[in-house]
Parts: C-alpha cells; structure tokens; sequence
C-alpha cells in the first residue's frame, strides 16, 4: 500500500514538474526584459537642493535559465 502511494506521489511530482518547466505568456514577457540596461538618474539632493545625476547599469536574466 505504501509502495502504491510513494510510486504516484512520483508520477504526480515528474509531471507537475514537466507542466512547469513550460513557457508561459509570463516568461516570454520577463524574456522582453532579459539584456543589460544602463540608467541615468537625475534627482534633488535632499542635503544641497541641487540637482545631482548618478548613473547605473542593470543586468537582467532568465530566472530558471531559458524556455
């Protein structure tokens, strides 16, 4: 009986796994994002008033590698 159980527990857990490992409209809109950005932030620096620039780069990847 316990054998019957852990054998589907298996079979349940391999295809929900198979059904995850699927491309959703979700990845492929994160896939849009995936490259590496560079940022310009022009800000008021709280302590001067001043306008202040700094600059910034992103790097965006696939979570889970690629569908």
């Amino acid at each position: 009986m316990n054998t019957a159980r852990v054998v589907t527990a298996l079979i349940l857990a391999t295809t929900a796994c198979a059904q995850a490992r699927q491309a959703s409209p979700q990845h492929a809109r994160l896939a849009q994002q995936v490259g590496v950005w560079d940022a310009v932030v022009e800000y008021v620096d709280s302590r001067t008033g001043k306008p202040a620039r700094t600059t910034g780069t992103s790097v965006q990847r696939q979570p889970l590698g690629s569908f």
